[in-house]
């Protein structure tokens, strides 16, 4: 794999990196006029969605308040999945995505079925039960130098923790890039401790043709919508920046 083309691919990843970590920067979730997504700056950012009468008609990506992708809205029309784990912890999951049960840890898979891809976009939702004794920041560190060791030409794009509104749950987010078999994939970890336990979304794309991008968009939406009691663990603020 020509390092020309990991720059390439990544290039936008880089970007949104860099800015979402300086310390100057000022952002707000617009929810208005038919519209809502990231303002960094005064200036649209990362994932806008339209409306009309309540009805999604237009997805796009932005950066520095120009348009960079054009989605696929389907992608991001979402239908409720209670049994996350029982009736009190719910998520919303795309709804013209295929959804396959797991087993174990597993709680399950969700795949958009595009035959014109080599691989398809894809995230799951993971149980992993801890103890007393976890250290949530320690564990982040280490989970992130885990797949820098695991993963051929990993590259870290993002690491960063995000703050629920929920009292006593944390939560971060792991971005990075890897090569498989002379592919490029991106990978998203999205982490929620609750309890004893913690929830996490893993979500996996090709580079190629923006995939990736798309599957990160999609993956933070549905991990934004995680509730307790019918009560939001995030603001959309925090999950996406």
């Amino acid at each position: 794999m020509k390092k020309i083309n990991i720059i390439i691919f990544l290039m936008p990843l880089f970007v949104y990196a860099q800015t979402s970590s300086r310390s100057d920067d000022k952002y707000t979730y617009k929810n208005i006029g038919g519209e809502e997504g990231l303002i960094q700056n005064n200036k649209k950012v990362g994932l806008w969605k339209s409306y009309k009468n309540d009805t999604l008609y237009d997805v796009n990506y932005y950066y520095n308040d120009k348009i960079k992708f054009i989605f696929d809205k389907n992608d991001f029309i979402l239908k409720e999945k209670k049994e996350l784990l029982n009736e009190t912890f719910k998520v919303s999951i795309p709804k013209y995505w295929k959804q396959i049960k797991g087993k174990g840890n597993l709680l399950f898979s969700v795949k958009k079925i595009n035959e014109d891809l080599k691989f398809q976009q894809t995230f799951s939702f993971t149980k992993i039960k801890i103890d007393s004794a976890y250290n949530f920041v320690e564990n982040i560190k280490v989970m992130s130098s885990y797949f820098s060791k695991q993963k051929k030409e990993f590259k870290l794009i993002q690491k960063r923790f995000i703050e629920p509104k929920i009292k006593n749950y944390k939560s971060a987010k792991i971005v990075f890039s890897f090569e498989e078999k002379d592919d490029l994939y991106g990978t998203i970890l999205l982490i929620c401790k609750m309890d004893d336990f913690l929830i996490v979304l893993t979500g996996t794309a090709l580079l190629d043709n923006n995939e990736f991008i798309k599957n990160k968009c999609v993956s933070e939406e549905v991990f934004s919508t995680l509730r307790v009691n019918d009560q939001y663990i995030f603001d959309k603020l925090n999950v996406f920046y």
